[in-house]
Protein backbone atom coordinates (compact mmCIF):
# COMPACT_ATOMS: atom_id res chain seq x y z
CA UNK A 1 0.00 0.00 0.00
CA UNK A 2 1.41 3.46 -1.27
CA UNK A 3 1.58 6.40 0.99
CA UNK A 4 0.68 8.85 -1.67
CA UNK A 5 -1.80 11.65 -0.04
CA UNK A 6 -2.72 13.15 -3.19
CA UNK A 7 -2.24 12.22 -6.53
CA UNK A 8 -2.85 14.08 -10.46
CA UNK A 9 -2.98 11.65 -13.06
CA UNK A 10 -2.17 11.98 -16.63
CA UNK A 11 -4.06 15.67 -16.23
CA UNK A 12 -4.93 18.17 -19.02
CA UNK A 13 -5.96 21.71 -18.90
CA UNK A 14 -6.89 24.51 -21.68
CA UNK A 15 -7.82 27.62 -21.53
CA UNK A 16 -9.62 29.64 -24.72
CA UNK A 17 -8.02 32.93 -25.12
CA UNK A 18 -9.73 34.80 -27.87
CA UNK A 19 -9.73 32.31 -30.83
CA UNK A 20 -6.79 30.63 -29.40
CA UNK A 21 -6.74 27.43 -27.59
CA UNK A 22 -3.39 27.65 -24.80
CA UNK A 23 -2.83 24.31 -23.37
CA UNK A 24 -1.49 25.02 -20.04
CA UNK A 25 -1.03 21.33 -18.43
CA UNK A 26 -0.37 18.18 -20.68
CA UNK A 27 -0.73 14.63 -19.36
CA UNK A 28 0.89 15.80 -15.56
CA UNK A 29 1.19 13.02 -13.58
CA UNK A 30 2.80 13.85 -9.89
CA UNK A 31 2.85 12.81 -6.85
CA UNK A 32 2.66 13.75 -3.08
CA UNK A 33 3.58 11.70 -0.14
CA UNK A 34 2.60 12.42 3.18
CA UNK A 35 4.13 14.14 5.66
CA UNK A 36 6.61 16.30 2.90
CA UNK A 37 7.48 19.26 1.71
CA UNK A 38 6.96 19.79 -2.14
CA UNK A 39 8.28 23.04 -3.76
CA UNK A 40 6.81 23.53 -7.82
CA UNK A 41 8.74 26.24 -10.01
CA UNK A 42 8.08 27.04 -12.91
CA UNK A 43 8.22 30.08 -15.36
CA UNK A 44 5.49 33.16 -15.09
CA UNK A 45 2.40 31.17 -17.14
CA UNK A 46 3.67 27.46 -16.85
CA UNK A 47 0.37 26.31 -14.72
CA UNK A 48 1.89 26.30 -11.30
CA UNK A 49 -1.23 28.51 -9.95
CA UNK A 50 -3.35 26.28 -12.40
CA UNK A 51 -2.48 22.67 -10.77
CA UNK A 52 -2.63 23.78 -7.62
CA UNK A 53 -6.03 24.81 -8.13
CA UNK A 54 -6.74 21.49 -9.39
CA UNK A 55 -5.11 19.93 -6.57
CA UNK A 56 -7.39 21.43 -4.33
CA UNK A 57 -10.28 20.73 -6.36
CA UNK A 58 -10.87 24.43 -7.30
CA UNK A 59 -11.31 23.73 -10.83
CA UNK A 60 -11.21 20.64 -12.74
CA UNK A 61 -8.95 19.19 -15.25
CA UNK A 62 -9.77 18.70 -18.44
CA UNK A 63 -8.85 14.84 -18.79
CA UNK A 64 -7.22 13.06 -15.92
CA UNK A 65 -7.82 12.38 -12.22
CA UNK A 66 -7.27 13.91 -9.09
CA UNK A 67 -6.66 11.39 -6.34
CA UNK A 68 -6.31 11.65 -2.65
CA UNK A 69 -5.78 8.36 -0.45
CA UNK A 70 -6.43 6.86 -3.96
CA UNK A 71 -10.27 7.93 -4.27
CA UNK A 72 -10.80 10.44 -7.87
CA UNK A 73 -11.95 13.26 -6.33
CA UNK A 74 -13.94 14.07 -9.38
CA UNK A 75 -16.63 11.72 -8.67
CA UNK A 76 -17.90 13.72 -6.05
CA UNK A 77 -20.86 15.67 -6.24
CA UNK A 78 -20.14 19.90 -5.77
CA UNK A 79 -21.48 19.67 -2.62
CA UNK A 80 -19.19 16.93 -1.20
CA UNK A 81 -16.20 18.22 -3.09
CA UNK A 82 -17.12 21.09 -1.51
CA UNK A 83 -17.37 19.33 1.73
CA UNK A 84 -13.60 17.48 0.90
CA UNK A 85 -11.66 21.16 0.02
CA UNK A 86 -13.06 22.17 3.63
CA UNK A 87 -11.65 19.60 5.47
CA UNK A 88 -8.88 18.41 3.84
CA UNK A 89 -7.40 21.07 1.95
CA UNK A 90 -5.51 24.61 3.22
CA UNK A 91 -4.71 26.75 1.12
CA UNK A 92 -2.59 30.03 1.38
CA UNK A 93 -2.30 32.51 -1.28
CA UNK A 94 -0.05 35.35 -1.94
CA UNK A 95 -3.02 37.71 -1.93
CA UNK A 96 -3.90 36.63 1.74
CA UNK A 97 -7.76 36.89 1.01
CA UNK A 98 -8.75 37.46 4.28
CA UNK A 99 -12.48 39.31 4.58
CA UNK A 100 -11.70 42.98 5.36
CA UNK A 101 -15.09 43.37 7.27
CA UNK A 102 -14.19 40.48 9.78
CA UNK A 103 -11.41 40.54 12.41
CA UNK A 104 -8.31 38.40 12.28
CA UNK A 105 -10.39 35.85 14.90
CA UNK A 106 -13.27 35.81 12.40
CA UNK A 107 -11.35 35.27 9.39
CA UNK A 108 -9.85 32.23 11.06
CA UNK A 109 -12.88 30.63 12.57
CA UNK A 110 -14.40 30.70 8.62
CA UNK A 111 -13.68 27.14 7.35
CA UNK A 112 -14.77 25.95 10.74
CA UNK A 113 -18.16 27.78 10.34
CA UNK A 114 -18.63 26.25 6.99
CA UNK A 115 -18.54 23.02 8.20
CA UNK A 116 -20.49 23.78 11.10
CA UNK A 117 -18.20 23.02 13.48
CA UNK A 118 -17.49 26.42 14.66
CA UNK A 119 -14.89 27.08 18.34
CA UNK A 120 -13.38 30.24 18.91
CA UNK A 121 -11.15 28.62 21.40
CA UNK A 122 -9.63 26.99 18.90
CA UNK A 123 -9.46 29.83 16.57
CA UNK A 124 -7.59 31.57 19.26
CA UNK A 125 -4.68 28.96 20.04
CA UNK A 126 -4.26 29.19 16.09
CA UNK A 127 -4.15 32.77 16.60
CA UNK A 128 -1.62 32.36 19.68
CA UNK A 129 0.54 29.73 17.69
CA UNK A 130 0.74 32.52 15.12
CA UNK A 131 2.02 35.26 18.21
CA UNK A 132 -0.84 37.26 16.96
CA UNK A 133 -3.34 36.88 20.34
CA UNK A 134 -2.95 40.48 20.80
CA UNK A 135 -4.73 41.18 17.44
CA UNK A 136 -7.62 38.93 17.59
CA UNK A 137 -10.09 41.83 17.23
CA UNK A 138 -8.01 43.81 14.64
CA UNK A 139 -8.98 43.68 10.98
CA UNK A 140 -7.28 42.96 7.76
CA UNK A 141 -6.08 46.68 7.29
CA UNK A 142 -5.41 47.08 10.78
CA UNK A 143 -2.45 44.41 10.19
CA UNK A 144 0.66 44.57 8.29
CA UNK A 145 1.42 42.05 5.27
CA UNK A 146 3.49 39.81 7.49
CA UNK A 147 0.49 39.58 9.66
CA UNK A 148 -2.09 38.78 7.22
CA UNK A 149 -0.21 36.18 6.15
CA UNK A 150 0.00 34.79 9.94
CA UNK A 151 -3.67 35.30 10.00
CA UNK A 152 -3.73 33.24 6.92
CA UNK A 153 -1.96 30.78 7.55
CA UNK A 154 -4.12 29.52 10.96
CA UNK A 155 -6.97 30.23 8.99
CA UNK A 156 -5.52 27.48 6.65
CA UNK A 157 -4.85 25.21 9.46
CA UNK A 158 -8.34 25.53 10.98
CA UNK A 159 -9.79 22.49 10.30
CA UNK A 160 -6.55 20.49 10.57
CA UNK A 161 -6.16 19.60 7.07
CA UNK A 162 -3.68 17.25 5.96
CA UNK A 163 -2.25 19.17 2.92
CA UNK A 164 -1.61 22.89 2.80
CA UNK A 165 -1.19 24.09 -0.85
CA UNK A 166 0.61 27.86 -0.54
CA UNK A 167 0.62 29.74 -3.89
CA UNK A 168 3.82 32.09 -3.68
CA UNK A 169 2.76 32.85 -0.24
CA UNK A 170 5.96 35.36 0.12
CA UNK A 171 5.60 37.19 -2.96
CA UNK A 172 4.27 40.18 -1.17
CA UNK A 173 6.39 40.53 1.28
CA UNK A 174 9.40 41.91 1.84
CA UNK A 175 12.60 39.40 2.49
CA UNK A 176 13.10 38.92 6.40
CA UNK A 177 9.59 38.82 6.48
CA UNK A 178 9.31 36.07 4.06
CA UNK A 179 11.76 34.22 5.82
CA UNK A 180 10.20 34.32 9.07
CA UNK A 181 6.24 33.09 7.41
CA UNK A 182 8.26 30.22 5.23
CA UNK A 183 9.83 29.32 8.92
CA UNK A 184 6.68 29.52 10.50
CA UNK A 185 4.64 27.00 7.21
CA UNK A 186 7.67 24.37 8.04
CA UNK A 187 7.57 24.40 11.90
CA UNK A 188 3.82 23.85 11.30
CA UNK A 189 4.29 21.12 8.74
CA UNK A 190 7.18 19.23 10.57
CA UNK A 191 5.00 19.27 13.41
CA UNK A 192 1.68 18.16 12.68
CA UNK A 193 3.31 16.12 9.75
CA UNK A 194 1.26 17.93 6.91
CA UNK A 195 1.75 17.29 3.13
CA UNK A 196 2.97 20.98 1.76
CA UNK A 197 2.89 21.76 -1.39
CA UNK A 198 4.35 25.31 -2.02
CA UNK A 199 4.83 27.25 -5.49
CA UNK A 200 7.87 29.67 -5.32
CA UNK A 201 9.59 31.53 -7.99
CA UNK A 202 12.58 31.61 -5.32
CA UNK A 203 15.14 28.97 -5.03
CA UNK A 204 16.28 29.47 -1.95
CA UNK A 205 12.62 28.76 -0.91
CA UNK A 206 12.49 26.14 -3.00
CA UNK A 207 16.03 24.52 -2.31
CA UNK A 208 14.23 23.50 1.11
CA UNK A 209 12.02 21.25 -0.16
CA UNK A 210 12.10 17.68 0.58
CA UNK A 211 11.24 17.12 -3.13
CA UNK A 212 11.80 20.34 -5.22
CA UNK A 213 9.51 19.75 -8.81
CA UNK A 214 9.99 21.94 -11.76
CA UNK A 215 6.85 22.71 -14.29
CA UNK A 216 7.82 23.83 -17.47
CA UNK A 217 5.96 22.92 -20.96
CA UNK A 218 2.61 21.41 -19.26
CA UNK A 219 4.83 18.60 -17.47
CA UNK A 220 6.44 18.31 -14.11
CA UNK A 221 9.91 16.66 -12.97
CA UNK A 222 11.61 16.21 -10.04
CA UNK A 223 15.02 18.63 -9.88
CA UNK A 224 16.13 17.06 -6.42
CA UNK A 225 14.95 15.22 -3.63
CA UNK A 226 16.18 14.24 -0.26
CA UNK A 227 14.60 11.08 -0.98
CA UNK A 228 15.25 8.12 -3.79
CA UNK A 229 11.80 7.28 -4.25
CA UNK A 230 10.29 8.67 -7.60
CA UNK A 231 7.33 11.18 -8.18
Amino acid sequence: MNNYVLEARSISKSYILGSACIEVLSKLHVRFEEGLFFTIQGASGSGKTTLLQLLGGLEKPDKGYILYRGENILQLSAKGLAKWRAETIGFVFQSYHLLPELSALENIELPALIIGKGNQKKAMELLEAVGLEKRANHRPNELSGGEQQRVAIARALRNDPPVILADEPTGNLDGETGKQIINLLLSIQKEKNKTLILVTHEREIASLGDKQLLLSHGKITEIESKFSTEI
